[in-house]
């Protein structure tokens, strides 16, 4: 399709920097500056040149069928789907790397995959999951391994950029939320003891006298 066609169909979006806006699961992003592609629909293509060029890299963003749970990340489990997508297509998976990144005021997971192709080329690969309020999204950036810290950095940015709304509540809302319910059952339970309490308040000042009396008795 020529390029005017498709930018006046609205099927890709001009180089960046430019904030695009995603209605269906209500979040935007910023484009990097130099990417080009579609981002009505998912997945969310963007390239920036050719891969096995220097500079050349693609960013992918897909939705997830259900928000992100927060629970800790399974090596194990990444690495065997990883191993199986990859099955037959020639690619070689050489390690997997494990970090912590943050967006906004979440920690998230960030997980770094090297493979090569079977021309040899050797390419590094950025992947996080967004935990968006009504479905996570993965965002993934690909480049050559030797570009790794500019990638990095890119792929960093390209997060920090997400604006929506979470599905995870903040440290302060977990804390507030947290409060609130002890305060409500503390309530409750202190409301049900009050009779109970009385009577042994009672029960023990009838007999204190009583006590007294025969411990001071000759």
């Amino acid at each position: 399709m020529h390029f005017a066609l498709a930018l006046s169909l609205g099927l890709f979006v001009a180089a960046g920097p430019h904030r695009a806006t995603n209605a269906e699961l209500g979040f935007s992003f910023e484009v990097p500056e130099g990417y080009t592609g579609q981002t009505d629909t998912f997945p969310i293509t963007l390239t920036h040149g050719e891969l096995s060029q220097p500079g050349g890299a693609v960013v992918t963003i897909q939705a997830l069928p259900a928000p992100i749970g927060r629970r800790a990340l399974n090596h194990d489990e990444v690495e065997k789907a990883a191993r199986d997508s990859s099955a037959g297509t020639g690619v070689t998976l050489e390690g997997f790397t494990y970090e912590t990144m943050k967006w906004g005021p979440f920690e998230v997971d960030r997980v770094i995959t090297s493979m090569s192709n079977p021309a040899g080329m050797k390419v590094i690969v950025f992947a996080t999951q967004v935990p968006l309020k009504k479905k996570g999204i993965q965002v993934q950036l690909a480049g050559l391994e030797a570009e790794r810290a500019a990638l990095q950095a890119q792929h960093q940015a390209l997060i920090d950029s997400i604006q929506g709304e979470s599905s995870w509540l903040t440290d302060h809302e977990r804390g507030e939320r947290l409060g609130r319910i002890i305060g409500t059952v503390t309530g409750f339970a202190c409301c049900s003891l009050v009779p109970v309490a009385l009577v042994v308040w009672l029960v023990w000042r009838r007999r204190t006298p009583a006590a007294s009396t025969k411990r001071g008795s000759p």
